[in-house]
């Protein structure tokens, strides 16, 4: 299971024939007026529509704004390459409905887990450079964390590779979601919350682990906190930092970063973001816990970083897919394998459902 868990409607992509295309789509999900279940659009309404005016686009337009109104949209951007090359970008409808903030091809979204696959393509790049072997235990490398006593020995032997395989040891049905339980570590480790992506690294290393090391698939969010960290720990920089100074920047992206938790905080070009109709305020986990909606207050966004706390545009994001895919290819290291959400050549479809947000990016044949 993902990090971000909330159901939200189906979103169709139609399989054509002839071209292969890569598509990504970003999507505002299910919003609430004034806490009812008024519906954004009526059905003679109008859905603003923003990117270059190309001729043959009629067909789409129709199609996603038919979506948007059928299942409560307030705003969708997307994007399509053929060949590693941008050939449309499109928005429409708004990313701040009640500032009439008319949705843009570039506008910012939360992108979830989708951007473990980021942190997946880092740990490549540093094993390009020659400085990290994917065989090497992890807490051989993130050596300011100690071992309690009581300690699953098993914990000393788990690799970089394991952890990027989601084979680590840590079963979610099992032992839980760390990033989850920010109150119950806090508590457990005398720490103030909220909780960070170490703070969770120590509390996890007192419990043990669900499965022996490299036995089994089960994916872990938590593999991806510690994966952040080794990144860190490598290359001697922040994770965000490393990323968007020596990762990104060779795949012409500029734009991607870590998101915040408040809606105060939103970043230029950033969308906000909405619940479902109707939606109950839950409490926040940044203390005092106060009731707030839930796009704003279900998870520490800075802390999630490597493992989904990364915002982007849909443009940005085809970039990303490009290389990753072998469409185009800005890092040898990606030829060691599958990196580690397991991107194929075969591979057609990957889907992030957030609390507000959602991402696909879908690798179809479709008729132009």
């Amino acid at each position: 299971m993902s990090l971000c868990m909330e159901k939200q409607e189906s979103v169709i992509l139609m399989k054509r024939t002839f071209l292969i295309l890569l598509l990504t789509v970003f999507l505002e999900l299910g919003v609430s007026c004034g806490g009812g279940a008024n519906p954004v659009w009526k059905p003679d309404s109008s859905i603003p529509i923003a990117g270059p005016n190309i001729q043959g686009t009629a067909d789409l337009d129709q199609a996603i704004t038919g979506l948007m109104k059928t299942y409560n949209l307030p705003g969708v951007a997307l994007a399509i390459t053929k060949d590693g090359h941008l050939i449309l970008a499109r928005a429409y409808g708004y990313a701040d409905l009640e500032a009439r903030q008319q949705m843009q091809p570039d506008s910012l979204g939360r992108i979830g887990s989708i951007g473990k696959t980021i942190t997946a393509v880092a740990t490549l790049h540093l094993v390009e450079q020659g400085k990290l072997n994917l065989d090497t235990p992890f807490l051989d490398i993130l050596t300011q964390y100690s071992l309690p006593p009581n300690a699953d020995p098993r914990l000393r032997t788990v690799t970089v590779r394991q952890i990027m395989w989601h084979a680590g040891g840590w079963d979610t049905a099992i032992g839980g979601d760390p990033e989850m339980e920010s109150t119950q570590i806090a508590k457990a480790l005398g720490v103030p919350e909220p909780t960070n992506c170490g703070d969770w690294i120590q509390y996890m290393l007192g419990k043990p682990l669900d499965f022996a090391p490299g036995t089994k698939y089960s994916y872990s969010n938590f593999g991806y906190c510690i994966l952040g960290r080794v990144v860190e720990k490598v290359s001697g920089k922040k994770y965000a930092d490393y990323l968007a100074q020596d990762v990104l920047p060779q795949m012409d992206i500029h734009d991607m970063q870590i998101g915040h938790t408040l809606e105060s905080q939103r970043l230029l070009r950033e969308v906000k973001y909405y619940d479902f109709p109707g939606a109950s305020r839950i409490p926040s986990v940044l203390p005092p816990h106060d009731l707030t909606p839930a796009p704003y207050g279900w998870a520490y966004i800075e802390a999630l970083e490597g493992m989904g706390g990364w915002i982007g545009s849909p443009i940005d994001l085809m970039r990303f897919i490009n290389h990753v895919d072998g469409t185009q290819q800005a890092f040898p290291a990606l030829r060691i394998g599958r990196v580690g959400m397991a991107w194929e050549s075969e591979w057609t479809s990957r889907r992030e459902d957030c609390i507000g947000t959602t991402t696909v990016v879908a690798r179809e044949p479709w008729r132009c």
